[in-house]
């Protein structure tokens, strides 16, 4: 229940398949991965100490999501393979719009 620091880069087993539960990729051009990694990178230096119900990887994931344009769902309790999907099907449609690309993240 006490807030601990939070680890914000890959922990193990984080990239292997058998680990992974959820996806959603957004399809990027250069410019616009370079400004979601800096984005990130800041989030890294700067986010507050983790906490499962104040400020959890899954509202940390809603930050970069919200901030590519995306739209969040607002339950940051679900599982996170369940909060993945709803982040996938909240945004289906801007994600396969070709304008959404070029036009919301920049």
């Amino acid at each position: 229940v006490l807030p601990v620091p939070a680890e914000t880069g890959p922990s193990d087993g984080d990239l292997e398949d058998q680990y992974i539960s959820a996806r959603f990729q957004v399809p990027l051009n250069e410019a616009q991965y370079r400004r979601v990694v800096a984005y990130i990178r800041n989030k890294q230096k700067t986010s507050p100490a983790w906490h499962a119900v104040l400020y959890n990887c899954n509202r940390w994931v809603g930050e970069v999501a919200t901030f590519m344009g995306l739209q969040a769902p607002s339950n940051t309790l679900l599982y996170p393979a369940d909060y993945i999907a709803s982040l996938r099907s909240l945004n289906r449609s801007r994600v396969t719009d070709s304008a959404f690309s070029a036009h919301r993240v920049q």
